[in-house]
């Protein structure tokens, strides 16, 4: 990918996270919505086709559609946030623990070490707690 639409992604991502962040006490039903309207125009398509699918089918689409690991650190986040809003977690949290697993090995394959990936496996831990 480009560098530039990168950085663009992840600028978009940053100012998604920042509203579900603002939003997810006050007003958790519009971050629920901010957070489905992230996953419009990416290989997921939408929220509903990646809440369908299983922790080992996300695992194929994802290796299937050639989805960049740097992508799913962003999606993490956001995913994150819905544990922490929701009600129903099992299933949720199970492709979140995945998804960071796989992003943590990713970057072992492109010998890249991100001090995120603990964050996020604590924040996980925490929300386990809750």
């Amino acid at each position: 990918m480009p560098r530039d639409y990168m950085l663009d992604m992840v600028e978009e991502f940053g100012r998604t996270l920042r509203a579900v962040l603002d939003l997810k006490n006050e007003n958790p039903v519009k971050a629920m919505e901010i957070i489905a309207t992230a996953f419009h125009g990416t290989k997921f398509r939408d929220k509903a086709f990646f809440d369908s699918l299983s922790a080992d089918q996300l695992g194929k689409f994802i290796e299937e559609n050639n989805i960049d690991y740097r992508s799913l650190d962003l999606f993490i986040d956001l995913l994150l946030e819905e544990i922490d809003i929701i009600a129903d977690k099992k299933l949720l949290i199970s492709k979140v623990d995945f998804l960071i697993q796989y992003t943590y090995q990713k970057e072992r394959e492109h010998k890249i070490f991100s001090l995120k990936r603990n964050q996020q496996q604590e924040r996980l831990k925490h929300l386990l707690q809750r």
